[in-house]
């Protein structure tokens, strides 16, 4: 046997009781995150055990994990059920969860006959947990706040509940996280970067993995606009989403200082060749907002006025230039047929 775990991973006890008839060589590693373009489950641990063997024969196990409800919730941030906590493990397609028992060492008992990616997540109504959609109208809830000013985000990792608003306040910035599904987020941001809050809602039809830069710095791979706020946001979805809402909270003294209006501010996404424009709202609180079927690299400009480009004729003469010489020239044989006419 070889156990591992990352270095941020904090597993006070992990009990297991394997009953096999053959030898078997078994890996477990104990990870902060869910394997790559994995989500994580809505109201998990942020703990995971990833769990191989080389033994393909029939076996059964039982894994124990000692719930220290003090440090589970210092490190969640939020309070939580302990009788509604059970574990599940990743089925390549969703995270399904096992009927688990706390036994009364304060264990969360689980019996399997594989192994795979487990953890633990609380369970709720179904309209609260997993995936596919929500049966009815989801629930409003009051926004879960989150304080972290003591950070910069690299690399921040939060697991946000299905169509639970959830505020985060960094040291530099804020982040406001809506999702109608399961969404496995990360946050990194540049430690000169110091926007106020950016808000993303969005509309996914299954558990949703996002990743965000927020930055000061132009990313190498988009041309720098003549004029903008000062900032980008790189969004990266594991997944094609439906529908989103991006806002961003603008200061109106910030705009004026960089020759900028309120009432010209626009949201535009970089399309690989030029900054694509998006209709636009200004909110009363000063949130420029904008609806969007895709994520890439998004910025904040003034808007550009479009204007038609000139026609021209045959001749490649520009069509008003061509009124204005075809005008004088009558003007010049009307003139001319008068004179004659005065002359007979």
């Amino acid at each position: 046997m070889n156990i591992t775990s990352d270095d941020d991973v904090n597993v006070p006890y992990l009990a297991m009781n394997i009953r096999t008839m053959r030898n078997m060589h078994m890996e477990i590693n104990a990870k902060r995150s869910p394997p790559e373009n994995t989500p994580g489950p809505a109201q998990g641990i942020n703990q995971y055990m990833y769990i191989e063997t080389n033994s393909t024969g029939p076996m059964n196990a039982t894994l124990r994990f000692y719930m220290n409800s003090t440090q589970l919730e210092m490190e969640l941030g939020h309070d939580f059920n302990m009788s509604k906590m059970t574990w599940c493990y990743w089925n390549e397609t969703d995270w399904e969860p096992v009927k688990s028992r706390l036994a009364s060492d304060g264990f969360l008992e689980v019996n399997t006959t594989h192994f795979s990616v487990w953890t633990i997540i609380e369970q709720g109504p179904p309209e609260d947990t997993g995936s596919g959609e929500p049966q009815g109208e989801p629930q409003r809830v009051k926004t879960m706040n989150y304080t972290y000013t003591d950070m910069v985000p690299q690399g921040f990792t939060h697991q946000v509940e299905r169509n639970q608003a959830t505020m985060f306040q960094f040291q530099n910035t804020g982040l406001y996280m809506n999702c109608t599904n399961s969404l496995q987020l990360e946050v990194s941001a540049e430690n000169q970067y110091t926007q106020k809050a950016l808000r993303l809602e969005v509309d996914s039809g299954n558990a949703l993995k996002l990743q965000i830069q927020l930055r000061e710095s132009k990313p190498t791979e988009v041309a720098e606009p003549g004029k903008y706020m000062g900032f980008y946001c790189e969004i990266e979805p594991n997944a094609t989403i439906t529908q989103a809402r991006l806002g961003m909270e603008v200061d109106p003294a910030q705009v004026q200082s960089m020759n900028m209006e309120m009432e010209q501010l626009t949201w535009a996404y970089w399309n690989g060749e030029n900054w694509e424009q998006v209709d636009s709202t200004l909110t009363d609180d000063n949130v420029l907002e904008a609806e969007t079927d895709h994520f890439s690299t998004w910025a904040i400009i003034p808007v550009e006025e479009t204007t038609e480009p000139e026609t021209t004729t045959s001749t490649g003469i520009p069509m008003p230039t061509a009124f204005i010489a075809i005008g004088i020239a009558a003007a010049l044989l009307f003139n001319r047929k008068n004179h004659l006419g005065a002359s007979l």
